[in-house]
C-alpha cells in the first residue's frame, strides 16, 4: 500500500529548516567561496610586487613612438594588462611549482612578492597561465607566425629555467634564464611600435637583470642552501656573493653614464644603497618596499632619457 504524508509533518520539517530547501542551495556560498579563493591564488602567484617589472618593460618601447595617442588604444592597453597579469601568471606558477617545497619554509613567500600556494592549484595556474601565452597574444599582433613564436620562446625560457635542465639550481647558469623578461620589450614594440633603442640601455637592462637575480638569491640564500638547492649566491657564499653584486652595481653605473641618463645613474646609486643597508642589517623585510618606491620614481624620470637618447 501506498503512504500518505502527513501535512502537518511536512510543515513541521519546513519550519525546522528555516523554510529552505535542504540541500539544493547549500553548497552555492562553498562553490563561490572557492572561485573567489582561486581567484585570489591567481592574483598572489603573479606576484604583484613585481608588476611594475614587466610594466616597465613593456612601457619602455612604447615611449619612444612618435604618436603618444597609441598608448591610448584597446590595443595599446591590452597588451599592458597582459604583460601585468597572465604573463607573470605564468612566469610565477612555474617557479612556485618546482620550489613548492622549499617555499613553504622560506620566510619571505606568502605575501605580495611570493604566494605560499598548493601544488594542485599552481599546476591550475600553470595551465592557465600556457593558455593566456598562446591564445592572448594572436588577438593584440597581427602576425599568428611572430606570436606563436614568440610564446615558444617564452616558455622555453621558463621551462628551461625551472624543469627539464633545471637551470635555477645550475650556478652561473642560473643567471642566464631571467634574461627572457627581456621578451616583453619586442613584444611591446609588436604591439605598439616604436623607435629603435640604444645599445647601451640593453647593457643596461642586461646588468640590472643579473644584478637583481643574485640579489634575490642572496635573499634566499639560507632557505636554499638548507633544501639543497645550489644557486649561485649559494655556490659562491654570503661574502662573495655580496662582492659580485657590488661589482655588477659599478658596471652598470658605468654603463648608465654612457647611456647618458642621469636618472638610471642616480637609481643605481640608490639600489647599491638599499642593497648595502640589506647587507648590513641583516633583513631585506623593507627592500622590496625601498626598491618598489625608488623604481617608480626612477621610471618617471627615466622615461624622458628614453625619449632623448632611445637612438
Amino acid at each position: 500500500m501506498s503512504s500518505v504524508a502527513d501535512p502537518r509533518s511536512e510543515a513541521l520539517l519546513n519550519i525546522e529548516s528555516g523554510g529552505r530547501e535542504p540541500s539544493s542551495h547549500a553548497s552555492t556560498p562553498s562553490c563561490i567561496n572557492d572561485v573567489v579563493a582561486f581567484l585570489l591564488t591567481l592574483i598572489k602567484v603573479s606576484r604583484p610586487g613585481f608588476w611594475h617589472w614587466t610594466v616597465v618593460m613593456y612601457l619602455v618601447p612604447c615611449i619612444t613612438v612618435d604618436d603618444s595617442h597609441m598608448l591610448l588604444t584597446p590595443r595599446a592597453i591590452s597588451g599592458l594588462v597582459f604583460v601585468t597579469f597572465p604573463l607573470n601568471l605564468l612566469v610565477y606558477a612555474m617557479n612556485d611549482l618546482k620550489d613548492v617545497d622549499i617555499d613553504k619554509f622560506n620566510p619571505r613567500k606568502g605575501g605580495l612578492h611570493g604566494a605560499l600556494a598548493s601544488t594542485n592549484d599552481l599546476r591550475k595556474c600553470c595551465v592557465l597561465g600556457i593558455l593566456f601565452l598562446f591564445l592572448l597574444p594572436p588577438l593584440m599582433i597581427s602576425s599568428l607566425e611572430w606570436s606563436a613564436a614568440w610564446s615558444l620562446v617564452v616558455l622555453a625560457f621558463n621551462w628551461l629555467y625551472n624543469f627539464g635542465p633545471t637551470l635555477s639550481r645550475v650556478p652561473v647558469l642560473d643567471m642566464l634564464a631571467p634574461l627572457g623578461y627581456g621578451c616583453v620589450v619586442p613584444f611591446g614594440y609588436k604591439v605598439v611600435g616604436g623607435n629603435p633603442l640604444n645599445p647601451w640601455f640593453w647593457a643596461f637592462i642586461v646588468l640590472v637583470i643579473f644584478r637583481t637575480q643574485l640579489w634575490f638569491q642572496r635573499m634566499d640564500l639560507v632557505a636554499d642552501a638548507t633544501a639543497g638547492k645550489r644557486t649561485t649566491a649559494v655556490w659562491m657564499g654570503e661574502q662573495v656573493s655580496l662582492i659580485s653584486a657590488l661589482i655588477v652595481f659599478c658596471c652598470e653605473l658605468g654603463v648608465s653614464n654612457q647611456w647618458g641618463c642621469w636618472a638610471a645613474q642616480v637609481w643605481v646609486v640608490y639600489s647599491a644603497l638599499v642593497f648595502l643597508l640589506e647587507a648590513y642589517t641583516k633583513s631585506h623585510s623593507n627592500t622590496m618596499y625601498l626598491m618598489f618606491v625608488g623604481a617608480i620614481f626612477a621610471v618617471l624620470f627615466a622615461f624622458p632619457c628614453l625619449r632623448e637618447h632611445h637612438l
